[in-house]
C-alpha cells in the first residue's frame, strides 16, 4: 500500500509510536505521542484516527490515510500560498 502524506512522511510518525504497546488504543497512540514530544501537527493527525483499537502501526498508518490527510495538507498548502502572496 502506497501512503500519501503530504505533511509527514510515515517514518516522521512511526518515530512516536515505537514505545506503543499494541494491539493499543487511539488514546494511548495519542499519548505516546505526547511523551515522545510528538510535534503538534502529528498530534493533530493523530487525533483524528476513529477511537478504536490499534494491532500495530501499520493499522494506525492506514487510518491516517484514510481520515482525510489530504485535505488538511491542502489548508497547510492554502495557508502557505497565503503567506507567500502577502509577502510579495
Amino acid at each position: 500500500m502506497a501512503y500519501h502524506f503530504a505533511i509527514q512522511p510515515p517514518a516522521s510518525i512511526t518515530r512516536y509510536l515505537a514505545d506503543v504497546d499494541f494491539p493499543a488504543s487511539k488514546q494511548e497512540v495519542l499519548w505516546s505521542a505526547q511523551l515522545q514530544d510528538a510535534q503538534d501537527d502529528i498530534l493533530n493527525l493523530l487525533r483524528r484516527i476513529p477511537n478504536q483499537q490499534y494491532t500495530n502501526v501499520t493499522d494506525v498508518l492506514d487510518h491516517l490515510g484514510k481520515t482525510g490527510i489530504k485535505r488538511l495538507a491542502s489548508s497547510y498548502v492554502d495557508k502557505w500560498l497565503g503567506s507567500r502572496t502577502r509577502a510579495e
